[in-house]
């Protein structure tokens, strides 16, 4: 399914329908698509489409040639592994060709093979070349180093009747009346095979990274190597005699960062398949709330999660539960009821309520039609009890917020100084401007058109948390009674409490800046 353009072919992407949904994705998620790529004899690409993280990628190396009187050369290789990729990001796909017989010429397979080893007689095959997936293209000096998958290719048969055969992906080639070559290992080429003393005219040639070995040549002997098949290291190719040897295929490879691996060979035509899940795809931020240490039995002020969708479709929240040891002191709210476009995200609010002392844990547990679900996010909290009375009535010597300018959502740190209480309730209120009337600061109005200008203050909410120690600092994520406060200036007055005891008040203002993109 690919069209050359110079030495590089688009991908065309074709649907297709299969029994079973793709990687546990729901019977929502589109259908999964499926690209195949044929052997050209030049660099293809595959460009990552928008909202797609994952490939499910099955490369199969080519065969080596036979030799020229009839001994098989060697099968490719198979690689399969899922592969996270970025959207936007362009793969570079290299198909191996098979190796041309010793009978028509022994020339090596696109993408490593190696060249037969010439005889006056019965010439040795060429080296079947790998199949890959990778990163820079081939022309770039760090392309082989960029390789992610690699299906190996097999090695070419000796060129007599009763030469040794190719190496299949992994294996080394039969001997003949010679040596065959070694197969390609994890960090080096085959070995090169051997004849007898004065059999070579050219000796057969070790793998190297990426390529084959050439087999031998000879003119005193009717029989020239088989050469080495391509891959992550290639074959070395087999030595020449009478009845020569064949070349060892390549080794095929997985990058570490693969995931579902599966490395074996195969005897199919070599190509490169990539199939994709074009569905939603959840990013859960952050993925752990710790809230600070929060009285028993009282709730703290909510902390949010963003449920945000970078897939291709509409991801769809079908449930948000907790679970674990303190599930029940947990609690969120409904926030991520409609469906989410692409690039579009949602808010959960969460709070604590402990219900006893020391350390509570939990999992939020975030249900979609997405693969993966359910997605995960940890939750802790320490249950605090109610200490004794301090020593005097409950102070507090300074609050400030750092930042003083966040948005909604993100939110900011309370910091509080010289603290001698056991919780601290917080009073927000929106800085609003307006006109003089008698003593009071009103709003613009038919009523008060005019007057001296003043800034009056509207009350948006409050809530409390649990403090210990004489410095104390308290999360506060802009969200009051389950509203995001709306951009503009604001004054959070802070109160220390013990028990029905209050003491004086501190103040400190703040800023919410609009949301990016509003």
């Amino acid at each position: 399914m690919s069209g050359v353009n110079g030495s590089k072919v688009r991908a065309v992407a074709r649907a297709v329908f299969a029994c079973g949904s793709l990687w546990g994705a729901s019977a929502a998620s589109a259908a999964p698509v499926q690209v195949t790529f044929a052997s050209t004899g030049a660099e293809q690409t595959f460009f990552v489409p928008v909202g797609i993280h994952s490939l499910h990628i099955v490369a199969i190396g080519a065969a080596g040639g036979g030799g020229a009187s009839g001994a098989a050369g060697g099968i490719g290789g198979r690689a399969e592994a899922d592969v996270p990729v970025s959207p936007g990001q362009t793969l570079y796909i290299e198909v191996g060709g098979n190796g041309t017989d010793g009978a028509i010429d022994g020339t090596g397979g696109f993408n490593g093979g190696g060249h037969g080893g010439a005889s006056g007689f019965y010439p040795g095959g060429g080296g079947g070349g790998a199949s890959d997936v990778r990163t820079v293209p081939a022309a770039q000096p760090e392309s082989l180093a960029s390789r992610l998958l690699i299906a190996a290719g097999g090695g070419a048969g000796g060129g007599a009747d009763f030469a040794g055969a190719g190496g299949a992906a992994g294996q080394p080639g039969g001997n003949g009346g010679a040596t065959g070559g070694g197969a390609g290992a994890s960090l080096s080429g085959g070995t090169a095979g051997t004849g007898p003393s004065d059999s070579p005219t050219a000796p057969a040639t070790d793998g190297s990274l990426g390529t084959g070995g050439k087999g031998a040549s000879t003119i005193n002997m009717a029989s020239g190597g088989g050469a080495g098949g391509g891959g992550l290291f290639g074959g070395g190719g087999g030595g020449s005699a009478t009845s020569a040897a064949g070349g060892g295929g390549g080794s095929s490879y997985a990058d570490p960062s693969l995931a579902n691996v599966a490395l074996s060979t195969s005897g199919a035509a070599s190509s490169v398949t990539i199939t994709y899940d074009p569905g939603p795809h959840t990013v859960i931020s952050p993925s752990q709330l710790t809230f600070l240490p929060q009285l028993i039995g009282t709730t703290s002020a909510p902390s949010s999660v963003t449920v945000s969708n970078d897939g291709a479709t509409s991801l769809t929240v079908s449930g948000v539960s907790t679970t674990g040891d303190n599930a029940g002191e947990f609690a969120s709210d409904g926030g991520c009821s409609a469906p989410l476009a692409p690039n579009a995200s949602c808010t959960l609010l969460v709070r604590f309520t402990p219900q006893g002392a020391g350390q509570r844990n939990a999992t939020l547990l975030i249900a979609t039609n997405a693969p993966g679900s359910p997605a995960a996010v940890a939750l802790a909290g320490t249950g605090q009890a109610v200490a004794g009375p301090p020593a005097g009535s409950p102070s507090l010597g300074s609050v400030s917020l750092s930042p003083r300018r966040f948005r909604a959502g993100r939110g900011t740190t309370i910091v509080l100084t010289a603290v001698d209480a056991t919780s601290i309730k917080f009073v927000v209120k929106q800085k609003l401007k307006g006109v003089r009337s008698g003593k009071r600061c009103v709003a613009r109005s038919r009523k008060h058109p005019k007057g001296k200008r003043c800034t009056r203050l509207l009350r948006r909410g409050s809530f409390s948390a649990a403090v210990s120690g004489s410095t104390a600092r308290v999360h506060f994520s802009g969200i009051v009674k389950g509203k995001r406060l709306r951009p503009g200036t604001y004054s959070l007055a802070a109160t220390p409490v013990h028990g029905t005891a209050s003491g004086q008040t501190r103040t400190a203002s703040f800023a919410v800046l609009r949301a990016s993109g509003a």
